[in-house]
């Protein structure tokens, strides 16, 4: 036997180890190709690219319209029509809407006396929101509300003063 130096087959070799795994080549990413644009047809005109002037260069440039600030809105607050983008009017509370709301609690609470108050003050409040005058209330329409509901009580309990007073008459009157 003679003692020739063997090289050591090597591990990761697939010629010598059938259960190496192959090299791995390094990454290269995709190259990718630009597609050209379609063609502008007669009905549409070829967009310009992001980014590009509107004018030439040098052109004197419009400049900012800036709004005036004593301009009267377009349209009348809650005409039915769309207000500007970011205009917000805002239009007072009714100056009675709390003396209704408590005169309509009061009809109910203490007596019926003040609800025909709040009704009518209720109903002339109503109108004048309605026509823009001021911003919708709840607390008028609450006491509103409120201010019918004392009414018919107010109304019921007069009909039992007169009826209790009627009755009274009937019986003095029979002997009882």
């Amino acid at each position: 036997m003679t003692d020739t130096p063997q090289a050591n087959p090597s591990p990761q070799d697939p010629a010598t180890n059938p259960y190496a795994q192959p090299q791995q080549q390094p990454y290269t990413p995709p190259q990718y190709q630009a597609t050209p644009d379609p063609a502008p047809t007669a009905e549409a005109p070829a967009a310009q690219p992001y980014g590009a002037p509107q004018q030439p260069y040098g052109a004197q440039q419009q400049p900012y319209a800036q709004p005036d600030p004593y301009a009267q809105p377009a349209t009348a607050p809650y005409s039915g029509y769309a207000q500007p983008y970011g205009y917000a009017p805002t239009l007072p509370e009714h100056p009675q809407a709390t003396m209704i709301l408590i005169l309509g609690i009061l009809s109910l609470v203490v007596s019926g006396l003040t609800g025909p108050f709040a009704w009518v003050m209720g109903n002339k409040a109503k109108k004048e929101i309605a026509a823009g005058q001021y911003a919708p209330s709840s607390s008028v329409t609450i006491g509103w509300v409120l201010g019918i509901i004392g009414t018919v009580f107010l109304g019921l309990a007069v009909l039992m003063i007169i009826l209790a007073i009627v009755m009274a008459i009937v019986a003095a009157s029979s002997g009882y």
